[in-house]
């Protein structure tokens, strides 16, 4: 009986040696590929997510663009970010009341609204002031937002300026976002419906984020490495298909849509809500569903609809591809796929065609 036990006793130490010593290499490979990886960073000057240089904290939001902020590098040679003191990607603050003789569009979004690869003069935003100098642009859109943010960010703070049009533009994920608590490790709102209100939950933002957490566990690098290959990758999220709203999202949507159209017209304001199209949806037919539950959505409360993946799938492909960049910028993780400055234009002429129509 002592040898049976001796012998379970010895074969238990060596697995446990063996684990240890397995444990031991992972842990040495993975110090390795962050070590390189921090050294990488600091040669080029290139972040792995690109909010993380002009945003900041933000209790209800999660986070949001700093204000005042000008890098004139950001993207690129020359391919400059900069903020007003209102937190918007524009180069001067607002006034309340809008210009005389100045049509004043509210743009919000994500960051394909934010221009995400481009300059502050080639966002779709900016470029209805090209194509009509009427037009006075507010480019209220952010890295990583979904529907939900997007809203409360233009109701906490938009709807403070008077405006004429407000576009609300999204990606087909966006709607996928709305859904969680966290995008990528960072803690956002998360919006519910109840007897037609809308709720917010998970706030305020945790300040503490899961890649701040495992910043601060510098030991298990391998879990650090672990938690990296198993994340959803941003340029990844832009293409996969929407998760299908069923009940509460449904639901969600079109409070969201109502609660939107009635703070345009306290400000008598008219509301657009725009499809903004991805590369994978000029052939990929998984998110047509949507298109068509919002339009459904937009039509039942009078709100003009603009789905813009149907506008491209007009265009030849060769034409269509010169739309997205086809390869990360410096390094970002996640610019690419976003819009180039002739997809933005292409956007933008679309949206103020759009707009002419509109007494």
């Amino acid at each position: 009986m002592k040898e049976v036990f001796k012998k379970i006793t010895k074969i238990g130490l060596v697995n446990l040696i063996i684990i240890i010593l397995l444990l031991i290499i992972l842990e040495g490979g993975a110090s390795f590929y962050f070590a390189y990886k921090s050294v990488r960073q600091e040669i080029n000057k290139e972040p792995f997510l690109a909010e993380r240089l002009h945003t900041e904290y933000d209790p209800l939001l999660g986070w949001i663009n700093k204000p005042n902020i000008s890098i004139d590098h950001m993207y690129g040679p020359n391919v400059y970010l900069k903020t007003n003191g209102q937190r918007f990607r524009n180069k001067d603050d607002f006034t309340i009341r809008v210009p005389e003789r100045k049509i004043r569009v509210i743009c919000s979004g994500d960051s394909f609204t934010l221009g995400y690869g481009v300059d502050n003069e080639h966002t779709w935003c900016n470029l209805l002031e090209l194509i009509d100098p009427r037009i006075q642009s507010v480019n209220m859109g952010q890295g990583g937002y979904g529907v939900g943010q997007a809203y409360l960010w233009y109701k906490r703070d938009g709807a403070k300026l008077d405006h004429n049009i407000h576009v609300f533009a999204f990606i087909s994920a966006d709607f996928s976002r709305m859904m969680t608590k966290s995008f990528l490790g960072m803690p956002k709102p998360l919006l519910r419906t109840r007897n037609g209100k809308i709720l917010v939950e998970n706030i305020p933002i945790s300040r503490l984020s899961s890649h701040k957490t495992l910043k601060y566990l510098k030991f298990f690098n391998v879990v650090r490495l672990a938690s990296e290959i198993q994340g959803v990758n941003f340029p990844d999220t832009l293409d996969k298909p929407a998760i299908y709203l069923e009940g509460e999202g449904e639901e969600l949507v079109g409070t969201i849509f109502e609660s939107l159209k009635k703070i345009n017209k306290t400000q008598n304001s008219k509301l657009v809500i725009v499809q903004l199209p991805t590369e994978g949806e000029y052939r990929g037919t998984i998110n047509d569903t949507l298109y068509k539950f919002i339009r459904q959505e937009a039509e039942k409360r009078g709100i003009l609809y603009l789905n813009l993946v149907r506008d491209m799938r007009q265009v030849s492909s060769s034409k269509m591809s010169k739309f997205f960049f086809q390869k990360d910028i410096n390094g970002f993780d996640g610019s690419k796929g976003h819009l180039t400055p002739m997809g933005n234009f292409f956007v933008a002429q679309k949206i103020s065609k759009a707009l002419t129509g509109i007494d």
